[in-house]
């Protein structure tokens, strides 16, 4: 069978565009299956290394150092991906639990959480962390009530690691 070059064009942009159309409904259901969040936090001058623990398998899941954040400086961010409609819950350490980003009042916030819809930004001010070793040398300082029993470095034959361990004994 011969085609003429007017229908043999009509048939290479046809193909193309079929083949565009593919790629275009692969596309579409990449965004909606995937959405990009980025969370950023700002932290005081001169700290470490600020990590991002959640309940996503990229933070850990929970692992107290399961994500790093990128940036040096007082300005971190971190990039996650999940799938439209996931809800998901994080928290910010310096890579132990006993570091643990506290809230503006000084104590531990609930988790941060997160209804991905589409893409996302999330922006946090961290003014300080969790200072177990300021408890131990002021305990009077720390606003504990009562009696705080402090084991540093705790070894376990169990926990993969060692561990802080804190008793705390209510006034009486």
């Amino acid at each position: 069978m011969r085609f003429s070059p007017a229908l043999a064009l009509i048939l290479v942009i046809g193909i193309v565009a079929c083949a565009g159309d593919e790629s275009t409904e692969r596309d579409a259901e990449s965004v909606a299956d995937c959405c990009a969040v980025t969370i950023r936090a700002t932290v005081p001058e001169g700290t470490g290394t600020l990590y991002i623990s959640g309940s996503l398998p990229e933070l850990g899941p929970w692992d107290p150092a399961g994500l790093a954040l990128i940036g040096d400086g007082t300005e971190r961010v971190a990039h996650v991906h999940a799938p439209q409609g996931t809800d998901f819950e994080y928290k910010f350490t310096l890579g132990r639990w006993d570091n643990e980003a506290l809230g503006p009042d000084g104590l531990v916030p609930d988790n941060h959480r997160i209804l991905v819809d589409g893409q996302l930004e999330a922006s946090h001010q961290i003014t300080s962390f969790k200072d177990p070793i300021r408890w131990i040398e002021d305990v009077e300082g720390s606003g504990v009530l009562g009696t705080l029993v402090y084991w540093p470095d705790f070894e376990s034959g169990i926990l993969e690691h060692d561990r802080h361990v804190e008793i705390w004994l209510p006034p009486g």
